[in-house]
This record gives C-alpha cells, sequence and structure tokens, in this order.
C-alpha cells in the first residue's frame, strides 16, 4: 500500500498532518492539522488516515 501523504509515525501511533489552505488558515488559528490516528499499524493507519484526510478536506471546501 502507498504511503498516504501527511500521514507520519510519532511515538508508536501515526498522525496525520494536513496543511490548512492560506486562505483558511486565519478561521483556523493554524497552518496545519494534526490528528491521531490511535494506531500503530501502517495499514490501519493508511485506512483511517484517508477517510480523515477526505474529511477535512471536505470540511476545507464547506467553509469556503
Amino acid at each position: 500500500m502507498a504511503k498516504l501523504p501527511g500521514l507520519h509515525l510519532r511515538a508508536g501511533v501515526y498522525q496525520l498532518r494536513v496543511m490548512v489552505p492560506s486562505d483558511l488558515q486565519k478561521h483556523y488559528g493554524k497552518k496545519k492539522l494534526t490528528k491521531s490516528l490511535g494506531t500503530g499499524s501502517a495499514r490501519e493507519a493508511a485506512l483511517a488516515g484517508a477517510r480523515e484526510r477526505a474529511l477535512l478536506l471536505e470540511q476545507f471546501d464547506h467553509k469556503r
């Protein structure tokens, strides 16, 4: 399975990091959002990360 962009292993648990689009950074107050995926399994993290990334991108579109 290909590595998902923004997927990082930290202290044995995968996290998803997504850059906030510049036009929405003021709304979020951050340049980057980080979410723990709650698993140390690369396979589970890739699946959960893909879902979370899709939700965040949908949220960005909705905020615009």
